[in-house]
């Protein structure tokens, strides 16, 4: 079960990764665009909340039976702060979640303004 928490957040990093925008240019057109780039980004953020990633599963998710802050949505949370990306992660976990029960609130969650939707349920199917 550990490795498939790791693999879980190595794929949700490699996502997020993903998500960025990166271009290559000179060195001269870097400064350029770095400055630029840097104010349009203290503009963006003064008009708007972070992007959003929701993880939306079960106890998985949820982070059951330990610390929060032990959990992977917590890990990817420092992560992504670490790394300056500007996501906000939302812990949409329920424990004990079917994807049946999880069919029924998502539309729910849909309403909220989201970036990144993260779909973890199955594991209490069976």
């Amino acid at each position: 079960m550990r490795f498939q928490s790791c693999l879980l957040i190595a794929i949700c990093l490699l996502f997020v990764a993903a998500c960025t925008n990166s271009t290559d240019s000179t060195a001269t057109d870097n400064a350029t665009s770095s400055a630029s780039n840097a104010q349009e980004a203290t503009n963006d953020a003064s008009k708007k909340d972070k992007p959003t990633i929701v993880f939306f599963g079960n106890s998985l998710t949820a982070a059951y039976g330990v610390d929060p802050e032990s959990g992977f949505t917590a890990i990817i949370q420092r992560r992504i702060d670490s790394l300056a990306l500007g996501y906000k992660v939302v812990n949409a976990g329920l424990s004990g979640e079917t994807t049946a029960g999880g069919n029924s609130r998502v539309n729910w969650i849909l309403r909220q303004p989201i970036d990144v939707f993260v779909l973890e349920l199955g594991g209490n199917d069976g």
